[in-house]
């Protein structure tokens, strides 16, 4: 056969010296400029493509394919993890254990130390600076994002709530409650 075809037959010498699959594409000429005069392989009718750089091509994509996938799975991971983070310290705010002390803060109207101890309890107001301190310092190492608790959360209005009390405790330790002191006066 002339006109951009090759033989294929069992006696090809192309195909019996590579010890892989030659695949053997068939190009319809426009004009014989294409072809060449005599439509022969040589003068450029035909092209030869090795069937291992096709596979090659095709691990690339699927390579190029899996790591995009896996980005995004990343992601969607971290997502979930910082959506289970957040219903993980709404199920302890919501806790009878928390909102007791919390609402007695909110109640107030003490504005000393000694007041808000009798009011709320010690164990109570450390319970509340300890939790909004701590979140803060997740904030602060990057494992939770600022805005989630700062939309949850009136940091501004709660350490005016429990800055009397933590005052008095900072003549003996001065660096305690500090990242709650800050997020509130980011928040403000």
């Amino acid at each position: 056969m002339k006109v951009g075809s090759l033989y294929l037959g069992t006696k090809n010498p192309l195909i019996e010296k590579q010890p892989y699959v030659q695949v053997y594409i068939r190009l319809l000429a426009l004009s014989e400029k294409t072809i060449g005069e005599g439509g022969d392989a040589a003068s450029g009718g035909l092209v030869m493509v090795d069937a291992s750089l096709i596979l090659d091509a095709i691990v690339a994509v699927s390579i190029a394919a899996g790591a995009l996938f896996t980005i995004y799975q990343l992601q969607i991971m971290a997502r979930d993890r910082q959506t289970e983070f957040i219903m993980r310290v709404n199920e302890f705010v919501c806790s009878e254990e928390f909102q007791k002390p919390l609402c007695k803060l909110w109640e107030t109207q003490a504005k000393d130390s000694e007041a808000l101890e009798k009011e709320v309890s010690y164990m109570g107001l450390s319970m509340i600076a300890d939790y909004f301190d701590g979140l803060t310092d997740l904030v602060e190492r990057g494992l939770l994002k600022e805005d989630l608790i700062r939309g949850q959360y009136n940091y501004t209005a709660l350490w005016d709530k429990i800055k009397p009390w933590v005052l008095p405790i900072r003549a003996k330790y001065p660096y305690i409650y500090t990242g709650f002191e800050e997020m509130a006066k980011r928040q403000a």
